[in-house]
């Protein structure tokens, strides 16, 4: 069984290590699309860097939610979504569509389908950049081109 029919579509590799967030551009559905994953967003609470995978509808509702006042939760849906969030201090938050985060210990992060290729990239030495486009490489839901931001950027 593929990720789609195991009920696992975080398809795209988001990527963030040392300031710097990446993500790939491919958005997969009947067809193949090229869809900016990564965003930077101002809040009251400061600067965000925002990499969604999955649902691609699921992750423009939870930015607009991180934009607004976060009072209210949105009609997440049932799809499958993930995102990573980094605030201006540089702590990470994992997200779901249950919009509960949790915040994960370490030094570099990766979400979504290629999100093992670019770990071990990045254990390899490799920048968020390079790790992206190493899963790029392996993995089906992964594609060039690679975007990047930078915290403070």
């Amino acid at each position: 069984l593929d990720d789609r029919e195991r009920g696992m579509a975080k398809v795209t590799t988001i990527a963030y290590r040392s300031g710097v967030l990446a993500g790939d551009s491919q958005a997969t559905d009947d067809q193949l699309w090229q869809a900016r994953k990564i965003h930077r967003i101002d809040t009251s609470a400061g600067e965000l860097l925002v990499g969604i995978c999955g649902d691609v509808h699921s992750g423009l509702v939870f930015v607009e939610w991180l934009k607004d006042d976060r009072s209210r939760k949105p009609d997440m849906g049932h799809e499958d979504f993930e995102a990573i969030v980094i605030a201006s201090n540089g702590r990470v938050t994992i997200w779901t569509q249950s919009l509960i985060g949790w915040t994960p210990t370490g030094k570099f992060f990766a979400i979504g389908s290629g999100a093992k290729a670019a770990m071990g990239a990045m254990w390899a030495g490799k920048t968020a950049y390079e790790a992206v486009c190493i899963a790029a490489k392996v993995d089906p839901y992964t594609r060039k081109p690679v975007h990047t931001l930078e915290l403070g950027g």
